[in-house]
């Protein structure tokens, strides 16, 4: 397993798709902030009200526009997280669907390794490519922000208590939905409707959002909203994500094994 993941962790420093992505992150730093600087209004994405109360993304949420706080620009970056959901699709397209089809998991498997290994290896790089450009968008928005207009207000350690839970909960969201695009790339095995497959599942969640909420509640768009508008449940998201993870790399995996590979 080890060898493995060297050789993955490799592979994604070269991977284009990954550098896209960090790009694409960046500038989604720089237009956050730029927002900041010239916006005066509150922007709302799958803004609704579900049991008296107002759940959406919000961008660019400050209090005072004139001295806006390090925290604010790290709330105010989470807007940009669905880009992040697009990001993944390509990303798992790229590591596993084009690794598949250009034979190279096949060559990996003929030194040995297993393939439940080389499985749960994808999983693990994939879910650390999120990790990084997750902490890039939410840090890096709000140091360089910080940077340009300056520090203002206090720095608690009860804030960044608040900033880990908030940072440990929308990891956790984007894992489980990585384990659930994994094994659904693993089934289809073709990129393109992959990619359409997943946009489309991703507009069906948004626009059924709270009418099924009793189903949806659980899936990670929900989960992703709640922590938007700082309604944190820590253990309810850790049991849900650890289910969906579970149970999609258990699926996953067993088609994996017994799939023939190109």
């Amino acid at each position: 397993m080890y060898n493995l993941l060297k050789f993955e962790m490799y592979k994604l420093k070269y991977n284009k798709t990954f550098i896209s992505s960090v790009i694409v992150t960046a500038f989604s730093i720089i237009w956050c902030i730029y927002l900041s600087l010239y916006n005066n209004h509150t922007i709302k994405e799958i803004n609704d009200y579900f049991q008296g109360r107002e759940f959406g993304i919000l961008i660019n949420n400050f209090q005072d526009r004139v001295h806006p706080k390090f925290i604010e620009y790290f709330y105010s970056a989470f807007g940009f997280c669905p880009v992040i959901s697009i990001l993944v699709i390509f990303l798992v397209g790229s590591i596993v669907i084009d690794e598949y089809t250009e034979g190279t998991i096949k060559n990996i498997a003929a030194y040995g390794h297993k393939r439940v290994k080389i499985y749960i290896s994808k999983l693990i790089i994939i879910c650390l490519s999120i990790f990084i450009l997750i902490i890039l968008l939410l840090f890096g928005t709000a140091i360089m922000g910080s940077f340009i207009s300056g520090w203002n207000g206090t720095f608690s350690f009860n804030l960044f208590i608040q900033m880990m839970k908030v940072t440990i909960s929308i990891t956790l969201v984007y894992f489980s939905l990585a384990s659930i695009y994994i094994c659904l790339a693993v089934i289809i095995r073709n990129k393109s409707i992959f990619a359409v497959l997943s946009i489309i599942g991703m507009i069906i969640e948004v626009s059924y959002l709270f009418q099924f909420n009793d189903f949806f509640k659980h899936m990670p768009m929900f989960m992703f909203i709640e922590i938007c508008m700082l309604q944190i449940n820590l253990y309810s998201i850790i049991l849900n994500c650890s289910i969906l993870i579970i149970i999609t790399t258990l699926v996953g995996a067993f088609i994996f094994k017994n799939l023939e590979l190109k």
